[in-house]
């Protein structure tokens, strides 16, 4: 069975001259393809990481989150404690960033979660 794909190609190289309009249009229906395959792969990964969330992410987790708004969940899965190992880190990384946007950025953290 010949694809259009074939067809424009065929076109293109059955003179002396050829049709490159007709090899251009194969090369950018090809990319087309190539992208949509893409496109599908990640429409599917996407789709089954929402799944995923869909039937795990709220167990265990007794009390409805203030940050989310609407219908989109009716449970926090995120947890918004450290450890004192993660702690001491972005202290840490604060410590060597002093002065910089991004050591008040994990000092405004830190803040945040205790």
């Amino acid at each position: 069975m010949s694809t259009i794909v074939d067809q424009l190609r065929d076109r293109a190289y059955a003179t002396k001259t050829g049709d490159p309009l007709s090899e251009e249009a194969a090369v950018l229906i090809e990319g087309l393809e190539w992208r949509s395959k893409v496109h599908g792969n990640v429409i599917a990964r996407l789709s089954a990481e929402v799944e995923r969330l869909r039937n795990g992410a709220a167990n265990g987790c007794e009390t409805v989150c203030p940050h989310v708004r609407g219908t989109v969940t009716q449970h926090c899965s995120l947890n918004f404690t450290l450890t004192d190992e993660e702690r001491e880190a972005i202290v840490t990384a604060a410590d060597l960033l002093i002065g910089s946007r991004p050591g008040a950025t994990l000092r405004s953290l830190l803040e945040r979660l205790q």
